[in-house]
């Protein structure tokens, strides 16, 4: 066993209390117990063989997140880096099984109803039935999106839920989801002209 040195035990106390101020709401030290770690931990999640390089920034999000909510938690019984990185564990399994339940969400999204699955005047396409290639090229732009936005076009437009659902989810008011929407739909066209999908020319309009 290796022995724990002086460097060890100070930083122990000093994680220690650290965990007490960010519980009262210091955000100095909210602050401070974030960068302290910032570096260790995306090195971490990064090593994962689960993760990509592009997923990274999102389960270290969820991964701080769930360490906020869970900090009254901590007993000191280990180092709090530690008992950070298991949190980060499971956050890792938690955000693939959540990547592969969009990717299979995505493999049914509908060759021939475009048109209705993202209504926008200014995505004006053919009114004939679309092609395997068009559904494709549909998938590839919402996987492009950030996370919530690709969630959020999927629970409505895919499982078809109403703005009461999208917002009891996410405990937020229809019309708050209602302006989230608008701005996933609005990066969704914003990602088709920059991939230049839909015409020969690069135009979507």
């Amino acid at each position: 066993m290796a022995l724990i040195s002086r460097n060890d035990i100070e930083n122990y106390y000093e994680d220690i209390e650290l965990v007490k101020r960010v519980i009262s709401k210091d955000s100095e030290a909210l602050e401070k117990l974030y960068f302290k770690y910032l570096k260790r931990l995306t090195c971490f999640v990064g090593n994962s063989s689960f993760i990509s390089s592009d997923d990274v920034q999102d389960v270290l999000q969820n991964t701080f997140m769930a360490v906020l909510d869970s900090l009254g938690e901590y007993q000191g019984r280990s180092q709090f880096f530690t008992w950070i990185c298991g949190i980060a564990r499971h956050k890792i399994v938690d955000y693939q099984r959540a990547k592969t339940r969009r990717i299979d969400s995505m493999n049914k999204w509908p060759v021939g109803e475009y048109s209705e699955t993202i209504p926008s005047n200014d995505l004006l396409v053919e009114e004939s039935v679309l092609s395997q290639e068009m559904s494709l090229k549909i998938q590839s732009i919402i996987g492009m999106m950030p996370e919530h936005y690709q969630i959020l076009l999927i629970e409505k437009y895919i499982h078809r839920k109403t703005l009461k659902e999208l917002a009891a989810a996410r405990a937020m008011t229809e019309k708050a989801v209602e302006s989230l929407l608008t701005r996933a739909k609005k990066h969704f066209r914003y990602l088709v002209k920059q991939n230049e999908y839909f015409s020969g020319d690069g135009s979507y309009e």
